[in-house]
């Protein structure tokens, strides 16, 4: 056991510049209202296209616990008690998990937009990608020495108090999570304040940006690499649950953004993680830059396209990098907007050409038995 960290506002005043809370619910809602003026056609297959292609990479989401939080945030107009409702339902989306975009700001937006905008297509894609960046909560922590010899650096999730990885359960949460809840909203509000010139209507590119904020923010300050040189534990994880953390961290989180920021290309030019770096590498606040390169010395992971798991593939995957065309080669079938989230037909996209055959018995990645290092196997 080690000693007790200071509240890490007092240590990284940098990640931590909350705002008054009522403020920020304030903005949050403006930003969904503005979210909604650009619902259009064109966005619904933006974000249908985008959302078919995550499902054959990474499974399908719970759509109908997503469905269910619109339909509450549409009652909670009348009754604002129903709010709590929406609440559990978007955890419920996939349960035991930290959202990336807070659980909060996802209401806020909501209660931004009118009856009319929650019953649009477009509500329900845009919530889907939202939905995306989860990790674990026993994952999202960390435990690092410090160099001036004061109390370790301590952060923890809410979590299984028996499981905790690096502190005790919530251990200076409501801060962080409060400067993460202010990073992802003025990511959106920048973007909706600067489109790109080609690009007027941008709330597609508002609803990457926030996700791209939301995975780096979490990668770089709340999930720390559990495998890293310098990370200390509250209660050691298992080696399963470690290898389990490094695919969640560095193969679901951070090869998601490349998939997010590949299939935008054409509007949002360079992609980030074109590097790796050792899984055993130290790891500290990285303030507010894009993701961290992935950690990596074997051959790469990817999600089972069916969501049954993690399988892995015999050939590297492609960091930074994804080779599937956002271009079909035939003109895509045109999607009549639809104003029910239950009539909603998804449009036809090209299925992704990122394809691997799988070797499940010798690519499996493995934890050393002496040192609990990442090997190749």
């Amino acid at each position: 056991m080690t000693k007790s960290g200071n509240p890490l506002q007092n240590n990284y005043p940098q990640i931590v510049q909350g705002d008054d809370l009522d403020n920020l619910r304030s903005r949050s809602r403006l930003l969904g209202k503005n979210l909604a003026s650009g619902f259009d056609q064109k966005l619904l297959i933006q974000l249908s296209s985008l959302n078919q292609q995550l499902d054959h990479e990474f499974g399908n989401l719970n759509e109908g616990k997503i469905q269910d939080t619109i339909k509450s945030m549409i009652a909670a107009k009348a009754d604002k008690a129903l709010r709590k409702t929406a609440d559990g339902a978007w955890h419920d989306a996939d349960g035991g998990k930290d959202e990336a975009i807070s659980t909060a700001t996802i209401l806020d937006l909501m209660e931004g937009m009118t009856e009319q905008q929650l019953h649009d297509s477009c509500t329900i894609e845009l919530f889907k990608l939202f939905s995306r960046p989860r990790l674990p909560t026993v994952q999202v922590g960390f435990q690092i020495a410090r160099s001036d010899n004061k109390p370790n650096d301590e952060f923890q999730h809410p979590t299984n108090p028996d499981k905790a990885y690096f502190a005790t359960t919530g251990k200076n949460h409501g801060k962080v999570d409060e400067a993460r809840r202010c990073a992802v909203l003025a990511a959106g509000e920048f973007r909706l304040n600067n489109p790109l010139p080609n690009n007027p209507s941008n709330t597609f590119h508002v609803a990457v940006d926030m996700v791209g904020k939301a995975i780096a923010f979490t990668t770089n300050n709340m999930a720390g690499a559990i495998e890293a040189s310098n990370m200390s534990y509250f209660n050691t994880p298992p080696q399963n649950e470690r290898l389990n953390a490094i695919i969640e961290r560095e193969f679901y989180m951070k090869f998601l953004w490349a998939r997010i920021k590949d299939f935008a290309k054409p509007l949002l030019g360079t992609l980030y993680l074109s590097n790796q770096q050792p899984s055993n590498a130290e790891w500290k606040i990285s303030g507010n830059g894009p993701p961290t390169p992935r950690r990596m010395s074997f051959t790469g992971v990817k999600p089972d396209p069916l969501g049954k798991g993690y399988f892995p593939i015999s050939t590297k995957v492609p960091t930074g990098s994804a080779n599937f065309s956002t271009k079909p080669n035939k003109k895509p079938k045109v999607v009549k907007a639809v104003s029910s989230i239950n009539s909603f037909k998804k449009p036809t996209v090209p299925k992704s050409n990122f394809s691997s055959k799988l070797n499940k018995k010798s690519m499996v990645p493995k934890l050393s038995s002496s040192t609990g290092a990442l090997v190749k196997p």
